[in-house]
């Protein structure tokens, strides 16, 4: 509907963030891939060194627990602050703390491919299906993403559609309708939030 009727908007800066972030995500992802195929490689030619190259590191969850730590008592600092040389330092500890937090996130995301202990090249297999089936749903999601990122989705749902159809639907598919109105909405579309999940647009305009 949106496209059919041409309704456009600029795209803004978190967009092209967004779509900038889910790249790198799955740069990310076909890095893992191939080190995954590796690893199987290197069990089937019995590399032993190559695969315990390849074990977990847990450096990126202890770094996250100990930024969490880090900006509690950040978060203390900024509440005891009352100078003005301590609200600086406490605000500077604040930002160190979440940027050490995101680091080790980012850190700890790298290694999620990598198995605790030995695998058999069945585990590996496994989840290499597991990555390429993420790198595909990822791939979908930003091509949609990068696709429909001038058109304004919600000026169809506001006053082009009949709510009641979006209403069926999510009752029909068992689908939190929350997640296709926000409350401004469903509070606009009360009167559309009664109709039962076999609601059928067509019996009331007698077009099949």
């Amino acid at each position: 509907m949106a496209i059919l009727c041409n309704h456009q908007k600029t795209v803004s800066k978190a967009a092209e963030l967004g779509l900038e972030q889910l790249a790198d995500r799955l740069t990310l992802l076909k890095k893992q891939k191939a080190e995954l195929q590796g690893l199987r490689k290197a069990l089937k030619n019995k590399d032993d060194k190559a695969v315990k190259a390849f074990a977990k590191d847990d450096s990126g969850e202890n770094a996250q627990e100990k930024a969490k730590v880090g900006i509690d008592k950040a978060k203390a600092a900024v509440e005891k602050a009352k100078t003005g040389d301590e609200k600086v330092a406490a605000t500077k500890a604040m930002e160190a703390a979440k940027e050490a937090l995101k680091k080790a996130r980012a850190d700890s995301a790298s290694g999620q491919h990598r198995f605790k202990s030995t695998p058999n090249i069945e585990s590996v297999e496994k989840r290499i299906e597991i990555w390429a089936d993420k790198i595909r749903k990822l791939e979908l999601d930003i091509r949609n993403k990068d696709d429909n990122k001038e058109v304004a989705l919600g000026t169809s749902k506001i006053n082009y559609c009949d709510p009641r159809i979006s209403v069926a639907w999510c009752k029909r598919c068992e689908v939190p309708i929350d997640r296709i109105f926000p409350k401004t909405l469903r509070d606009k579309f009360v009167w559309a939030l009664s109709v039962p999940p076999d609601w059928n647009f067509a019996a009331i305009t007698g077009k099949k």
